[in-house]
């Protein structure tokens, strides 16, 4: 026996019982291997009915929301077409009310050109003045920057530690002036403390920044160089404008021994 299958002499003579026991054995072999056979095919066949199913599905989702998206698509463009003229009509109101303002504020300004008042410096301009001096303390500030090779930040700081003499430097007093946080002064004051151009030190929670030997010497023509020019601001008083008007028949003029008819412009 092999596997459970006899073996056959094929030189011995078998009688008729022996042959149909094999033969038996031989039929349950095949039964058996059909069987198994017969699984696989049904296994494979529930799989692949099952993909196909999976398939059919996807295909089916994917029409359902192409169809959808066409739908949609259909629904935007009467949509457009439906408000086009709702949109046509809208912007010329717009744009006629655009035309009527421009047209008013010429009329105003045409108005104001009517009456003037004089300036006497023209080159000066009262009202610019705080926006000048701003200007030039910019402007300092970039030419200490350039000079001195640091950051504009850095040299803020600098003045501000100088300004408020020493020992008086506290990190939150920077925040309450500035409205900036206290991480602005510890990280923009690296470089300087590298340079042994301040010194800090911790007291309780707060940080205090002092000048050092070297940081006063190296301060101290900055300040002479911030105080060399002081903005001085001149203002201009302004003066009506009187139009002369031509006297009457009845008014006496000069010539008559009267005095002459001046009349003021409206003052805007």
């Amino acid at each position: 026996m092999l596997h459970g299958i006899p073996y056959i002499n094929v030189n011995k003579n078998y009688n008729g019982k022996e042959v149909r026991e094999f033969l038996a054995i031989y039929r349950n072999k095949y039964y058996q291997k059909n069987r198994e056979l017969l699984k696989v095919k049904y296994s494979l066949k529930r799989h692949k009915d099952k993909k196909r199913r999976i398939i059919s599905n996807y295909i089916e989702r994917t029409k359902a929301a192409y169809r959808l998206l066409k739908k949609e698509q259909k629904r935007i463009e009467r949509l457009k077409k439906t408000n086009k003229k709702k949109l046509e009509v809208e912007r010329k109101k717009y744009d006629q009310f655009v035309v009527q303002q421009k047209k008013e504020i010429r009329k105003k300004e045409r108005e104001k050109l009517k009456y003037k008042y004089v300036d006497v410096d023209g080159n000066t301009n009262p009202r610019n003045y705080d926006i000048i001096t701003w200007i030039r303390i910019y402007t300092k500030i970039n030419v200490i920057r350039r000079r001195t090779k640091l950051k504009s930040q850095e040299v803020l700081i600098l003045l501000w530690i100088y300004s408020n003499g020493e020992g008086n430097s506290k990190s939150i007093k920077w925040s309450e002036l500035t409205d900036m946080s206290v991480k602005y002064v510890r990280i923009n004051s690296q470089r300087l403390l590298e340079f042994n151009l301040i010194k800090r030190e911790k007291r309780g929670n707060a940080y205090y920044y002092d000048l050092t030997e070297r940081g006063n010497k190296f301060i101290t023509p900055i300040i002479e160089f911030v105080k060399q020019k002081t903005a001085d601001a001149k203002r201009v008083k302004r003066k009506y404008v009187r139009n002369r008007v031509q006297p009457s028949e009845t008014t006496p003029g000069i010539q008559d021994g009267g005095d002459s008819v001046q009349q003021e412009g409206a003052v805007l």
